[in-house]
């Protein structure tokens, strides 16, 4: 615990880059966003949590006071992060940051641990990440399923789609972490958890200027999580029947249009036929009828023969 913090592997920080899929769709604000992000203030951070969630992944007392070394670090950290954002570009850069610093951490045990791939791809590994870093950043854990807009494709397609729900879930590597959700909390809020750890840790005298606010919120348990990914896939589902109908729809227009151009074309030839026969006739009538009847005679070869039955 010397160091400020232990280096990440290389493809941890190569794969960097896609935590960037979190942020807006501009390429400048994305630059300045992946400036900060990849920082040695960030770096830290992300490896320090890193170790910290391992520590809570293990349930044991004795990493405690490496729990709260840990947790000092990264309040240092923090702050100065915060302090070298832009004013005005901090808003955009902390509004998504705990998401995509969760994403960062989930890479790093997924390169650390590959034996374990299958307990970290879980839904209740990420759950419990994503959950743990909202509420050291923010003060409040997020239960939502953020999770599942990470980008997870790490060279071999999207790692999510290609589980095999019916595996069973490895941990021999690592252990697991219980269930962190509960309902009807009384949350005390004055500052961050990490900025309130690091005002404390300097004895800062204007501690106390702001004032404390209270917020009652309720957690999402595991059963409402099951019944909102359902809900997604329902969703997903009639989105897709939609999308398929609309299509199966704009295939029949045009097929019906194709169609209706052919018939309009049909008829067209056939009134133009139709007029110069009538021309045709009427001016053999009129000039000498009997070249009609010498006409009528020739196409009678030309009718069709029917046997009679026998």
């Amino acid at each position: 615990m010397k160091s400020e913090y232990e280096p990440l592997p290389d493809n941890v920080i190569s794969n960097l880059n896609r935590v960037i899929d979190n942020v807006g769709k501009d390429k400048k604000p994305k630059k300045l966003w992946m400036k900060y992000f990849k920082s040695h203030e960030n770096i830290s951070i992300i490896s320090n949590f890193f170790w910290y969630y391992l520590c809570k992944l293990l349930h044991n007392s004795k990493y405690i006071s490496i729990e709260e070394q840990l947790l000092d670090r990264i309040a240092v950290k923090y702050v100065e992060l915060y302090v070298s954002v832009e004013a005005n570009y901090r808003d955009l850069f902390f509004q998504t940051y705990y998401d995509c610093l969760a994403q960062a951490v989930f890479y790093s045990f997924f390169f650390a641990y590959p034996q374990s791939r299958s307990f970290i791809v879980s839904e209740e590994f990420m759950s419990n990440l994503f959950s743990m870093m909202s509420e050291e950043i923010t003060g409040m854990p997020v239960c939502n399923l953020g999770y599942e807009k990470w980008s997870l494709d790490l060279g071999a397609g999207n790692i999510l789609l290609n589980k095999n729900p019916s595996l069973s879930i490895n941990r021999s590597s690592l252990p697991v972490l219980p269930g962190i959700h509960q309902k009807k909390k009384l949350l005390h809020m004055k500052y961050s958890p990490l900025v309130d750890r690091y005002m404390k840790s300097k004895h800062y005298e204007g501690y106390n200027i702001v004032s404390n606010w209270k917020i009652r919120y309720t957690m999402r348990n595991p059963k409402q999580r099951e019944v909102a990914c359902k809900m997604n896939s329902y969703r997903n589902l009639a989105m897709k029947t939609v999308e398929n109908t609309r299509k199966r729809f704009e295939e029949y227009e045009e097929a019906s249009r194709v169609i209706d151009n052919e018939l309009l074309a049909n008829k067209k030839y056939m009134q133009k036929v139709t007029n110069l026969m009538e021309t045709r006739t009427k001016a053999i009538i009129e000039h000498n009828p009997r070249e009609y009847a010498n006409l009528l005679v020739s196409l009678r070869g030309q009718w069709p023969h029917f046997e009679a039955e026998t």
